[in-house]
């Protein structure tokens, strides 16, 4: 090259290997409190304010205890069958030519379906008859209802799957401009997919008639893999007045996988009738294996030409924080239920970022249309862990804030069963449920100076984000 011309004075990004770290962390949180799809029917349909009322196969997640109230052996299925995510950043990256400033959003759609749990409940001592649901063809004497003599310690257990997490993103956007010095050229593509798996055994006992205690354990398996793409074509203005053609990509490809055990505790307080209070404590995760691979690509017009493999062992340490939950809630059976639960997330440092200790809170209720009609709703909030995102933040870093609602409808099918030394009837519940949230915060996009450079910078972020839940459930 002649002297006096030289490439742009400092990479347009971050370096590559910072970018292929990011992308193994989540691009843009997703509501949810960290968990975006509600297991469970029933805790669906009420915005997830469960810990004090979970007694069917949902409760393994919500709350253990709630397993020592099963009266039967259940089986429980939910999906959320369509997932859509409306990502809005109005100024991703801002370019300055020596003409002046140009402005380009990034806007995107990513689309899912992932079905969010299944469990499976055996009711295995203390076996007590209980009233019939709504909607069954006969109503037993009331001496059959009577409990029997060994029904003062109720055990149950469950085996569950569930999928509380799970992220798919891929969008291109090409920003082009033509300056003093000719047109530039710039073009970011990013496709990046997690999804987290929570599989193991739950158990649950009621102590007496108004305490019941829990426990769950979940081997935790955790997936994702993501590509990134940027490219840079400009003149670039000189010292002297003329320009040189230059460009600049970075090409980032990386899978990573970790495995890990979460434990759950929980405690259910029935004090007086109607009354129903629960405590839910989740300890800080455990990984206990962690790899990634992939590789990092960089040329310029320098010329230059980087190919580095990326591979990383994790090891064993606590990568998610301690948080609880307190809930409250009155329920008349066959008539009306309201719940409020509350969470707490304490403080945590890991990565090198720490984080501030943060509530959030749901609020549900359930009403009885008609014998065999369950209409539920409610709210959420999804406050982020509000960690300091850094002088300047790395590329994609971002911090959000959700608030959002759903509404459910549940359908139960009642059958008798005859014949049969285990059951007198099988009842099946079908839901079908609607979630939205609004989310809004920061992201770090890009500023790019043809003459200075590029650095990262926070620009506004907005989300709106849909999910059609369907569910169903059978009771033996």
């Amino acid at each position: 090259m002649k002297p006096g011309r030289h490439p742009l004075p400092r990479r347009p990004v971050p370096s590559a290997l910072v970018v292929a770290a990011l992308l193994l962390a989540p691009l843009v949180a997703i509501a949810g409190n960290g968990f975006n799809f509600p297991a469970g029917s029933r805790a669906a349909a009420m915005s997830g304010a469960y810990s004090a009322l979970a007694d069917d196969p949902a409760t393994a997640w919500w709350n253990p205890a709630g397993l020592g109230w099963a009266e039967r052996s259940s089986l429980d299925l939910s999906a959320s069958a369509y997932h859509i995510q409306f990502l809005q950043i109005p100024e991703f990256i801002r370019t300055t030519m020596p003409d002046g400033p140009n402005s380009s959003g990034l806007s995107a759609s990513p689309f899912q379906v992932v079905a969010s749990s299944a469990s499976y409940v055996w009711k295995i001592g203390g076996w007590k008859k209980e009233v019939p649901d709504a909607g069954d063809a006969k109503t037993p004497p009331a001496e059959d209802l009577a409990a029997p003599a060994n029904a003062g310690l109720q055990h149950s257990v469950a085996l569950s799957v569930f999928i509380p997490a799970s992220q798919k993103f891929s969008q291109s956007a090409v920003f082009d401009g033509t300056g003093l010095n000719g047109p530039y050229h710039q073009r970011f593509s990013l496709a990046f997919q997690e999804i987290t798996y929570c599989i193991g055994p739950s158990w649950g006992m009621r102590i007496n008639d108004k305490v019941s205690v829990g426990a769950s354990l979940f081997g935790v398996y955790r997936t994702g893999d993501g590509r990134l793409t940027l490219a840079v074509n400009a003149d670039v203005p000189q010292d002297d007045g003329s320009s040189v053609p230059n460009f600049y990509t970075i090409n980032t490809d990386l899978a990573s996988t970790e495995l890990g055990f979460a434990v759950q505790l929980g405690v259910q307080v029935h004090p007086i009738s109607g009354l129903r209070l629960g405590l839910a404590v989740r300890l800080p995760t455990l990984r206990v294996w962690g790899k990634t691979s992939g590789s990092n690509l960089e040329t310029s017009s320098v010329p230059s030409f980087v190919d580095q493999s990326v591979r990383e062992a994790s090891s064993v340490a606590f990568n998610q924080p301690f948080s609880m939950t307190l809930g409250v809630a009155w329920q008349q059976p066959g008539k009306f239920a309201i719940a409020i639960d509350a969470d707490y997330t304490t403080p945590w440092h890991s990565g090198g970022t720490n984080t501030r200790g943060y509530f959030n809170g749901r609020l549900g209720v359930e009403v009885f249309l008609a014998p065999r009609w369950i209409l539920g709703f409610g709210g959420f909030t999804d406050v982020a862990p509000n960690p300091p995102l850094g002088d300047p933040p790395a590329l994609l870093d971002s911090r959000m804030d959700y608030f959002g609602g759903t509404l459910g409808v549940t359908y139960l099918s009642p059958y008798v069963v005859v014949g049969s030394s285990n059951t007198d009837r099988i009842t099946f519940a079908t839901t079908l449920g609607l979630k939205y949230a609004y989310g809004f915060g920061k992201i770090a996009g890009m500023d790019v100076d043809y003459r200075t450079g590029a650095v990262t910078a926070l620009k506004d972020i907005r989300s709106h984000e849909v999910s059609v839940l369907l569910g169903s459930g059978v009771r033996f």
